[in-house]
């Protein structure tokens, strides 16, 4: 899996399915999708944006920040709790 937005995205709800153990049909079944649609959105090869996934649904936070999606690199921490940034 690459950097895009959509490869995060799979991969990230793949290991939350697994981490509550549901399988690709049981999921499919709870979202009224297709199991072969899980498989599509988990391997990152869904062609849709995040905007379009997230269509219809807000964020209800303590501020706004205007942004854009990016996907965080993976990283090792260094331990001592310092943000490296």
């Amino acid at each position: 899996m690459g950097s895009h937005p959509a490869d995060r995205f799979g991969r990230n709800l793949l290991q939350r399915r697994k981490r509550v153990g549901l399988s690709q049909e049981e999921l499919a079944e709870l979202t009224e999708l297709h199991r072969v649609d899980i498989g599509v959105i988990e391997r990152g090869e869904l062609q849709a944006s995040p905007c379009e996934l997230l269509a219809g649904l807000r964020w209800r936070a303590g501020y706004y920040v205007q942004g854009e999606f990016y996907v965080e690199e993976d990283t090792p921490t260094s331990g001592n709790g310092a943000d490296s940034t």
